[in-house]
This record gives structure tokens, C-alpha cells and sequence, in this order.
């Protein structure tokens, strides 16, 4: 039976939980190295501005207002845009691994979704088969009985098929053997795949009344083999367990279209 998605999802982390651990490592990692980054920013700032004292001092010009001017200047031209530079970048790469994170997760559903869709067409095709099985055990074990292919094709022309009285012809009957043992007309095209009705047709047009009158009858009956039928047209339907382990005939055959008849 299929799984469900969310329950392949969550075997699926086995085998993405790893990568995704990277990536949110990685994401971890970046408010501390702004923070480092940062306090180097402010290490540099204090020492741009020891050294802007420094030489006003050597020049005497400490309180003449321009060491504030050149502090404000680095400020605003190197140590500003440095530190917005570092956080702009940090933005960029948090955005970046969580996008990345986003497309793992994707990728796990869309994995999970196929995974899924595999097992749910593997199960439609063990029900198709498992019907295509079931269909196949009622064919075999139910008579064959279609609009005739070859309604003009000798009966005794076939192997293991003769007449009951030769001098009669058909209108004697047909005798039917397999491997030797005595069949029915059933039992005979079931075990050599005739259709059924190509059969009885043709038993029916060369001289056999009974055959005729029992394909008439079933042809009448929208090709339904009815319990009764079979017990009316028994030396038709009746199968040899003990010598060939045929299929028993079962109650009801299996449906035909309109037949062509006999007349009279």
C-alpha cells in the first residue's frame, strides 16, 4: 500500500537532514562574524582617530578644531560605509542560505511526491493485474462463447474430433477425445482455445441438431449458459475430471452479440 507524502517526507531526513544541519550551521554562524567583523571596524575607528590626535599634537594644532574634522571625515567616508558594507553582506548571505534551505526542503517534497506516485502506480498495476488474474481464472473456468469467426470450418477436420456414425454424418453427432480420453464439445475448445461458439455453429451446420439447437437456444438467451441449459445440453458441457482435470462448466457462460442462426 503507498505511503503517504508526509510520511515519506520524514523518511526522507535520513538522507537531506545533513545537508540542511550545514546550512543552518552556516546561519548561525553569521551574527557572531558581523559582530567580529564589526568590533574590528571599531578597533580600526579608534585607532584612525589616536592617530589624527597624535598628529595634531605633533603639529600644535590640537585645539584648533581639526582633528574633530578629520574624525568626522573617516566616519562618514570609510567607517560608516564599511559597517553598513558588513551588514548589507550579512543580509545577503542569511538570505542566500535560506533560500538554500527552502530549495532543500523542495527538493524533499518533490522527491517524496514521486516516491509516492511510484507507489501509487505500482499498486494500480498489481490491481490491474490482480483483476487481469481474476479475469483470466473466470475465462477458464467459464465457456467461450462469441459470434462465430469461421462458422463454415469442418468439424471433423480438426484433431481428436470424429463422427459418431459415419454413415449419418454429422447429423450422428461428433465424437471429441483428448490425449486419447473422451471430452465434451466444452472440454474440446477450452483445451485447444476454439471459440466456442465457432464450434457449436459448426457442429450445427454440418448436420448436428442438437448442437444446433443448443447454440440457438444459448444465442436466444443473450448467450447466457444458464444452470439449466448446461443440464439440458449436458453431453456438450460435461467435463472429465478423473481422466483430463478439466474445469468443471460453470452455471452461466459469458455474454455474445447477436448470432447468426440456422433457420427453420
Amino acid at each position: 500500500m503507498a505511503r503517504s507524502t508526509s510520511d515519506i517526507f520524514k523518511e526522507l531526513d535520513a538522507f537531506f537532514s545533513p545537508s540542511a544541519k550545514i546550512i543552518k550551521q552556516q546561519k548561525a554562524l553569521i551574527p557572531g562574524q558581523i559582530a567580529t567583523a564589526t568590533a574590528g571596524l571599531e578597533t580600526r575607528k579608534e585607532n584612525e582617530f589616536r592617530d589624527i590626535t597624535s598628529r595634531a599634537n605633533a603639529r600644535n594644532m590640537v585645539y584648533s578644531g581639526m582633528p574633530i574634522e578629520e574624525e568626522t571625515r573617516y566616519t562618514g567616508e570609510q567607517f560608516l560605509p564599511a559597517l553598513a558594507g558588513l551588514k548589507s553582506a550579512g543580509q545577503e548571505q542569511t538570505l542566500s542560505l535560506a533560500e538554500s534551505l527552502a530549495g532543500l526542503r523542495r527538493e524533499q517534497g518533490l522527491m517524496a511526491q514521486g516516491l509516492r506516485q511510484g507507489e501509487l502506480d505500482r499498486d494500480a498495476a498489481e490491481r490491474q493485474a490482480r483483476r487481469a488474474a481474476a479475469a483470466a481464472a473466470r475465462a477458464a473456468a467459464n465457456p467461450t462463447f462469441a459470434t462465430p469467426t469461421q462458422p463454415d470450418q469442418g468439424v471433423v477436420d480438426l484433431p481428436g474430433v470424429g463422427l459418431k456414425n459415419k454413415k449419418l454424418g454429422g447429423q450422428g453427432g461428433f465424437s471429441f477425445n483428448i490425449a486419447g480420453n473422451p471430452a465434451s464439445a466444452f472440454s474440446y475448445a477450452q483445451k485447444n482455445q476454439i471459440n466456442l461458439a465457432d464450434l457449436l455453429y459448426s457442429m450445427g451446420a454440418q448436420g448436428d441438431k442438437y448442437a444446433a439447437d443448443a447454440y440457438k437456444i444459448i444465442a436466444s438467451n443473450n448467450g447466457q449458459v444458464t444452470p439449466q441449459i448446461r443440464q439440458k445440453f449436458s453431453s456438450l458441457f460435461w467435463t472429465p475430471q478423473a481422466q483430463g482435470g478439466f474445469n468443471t462448466a460453470p452455471s452461466t457462460g459469458t455474454l455474445m452479440p447477436s448470432l447468426p442462426g440456422f433457420g427453420g
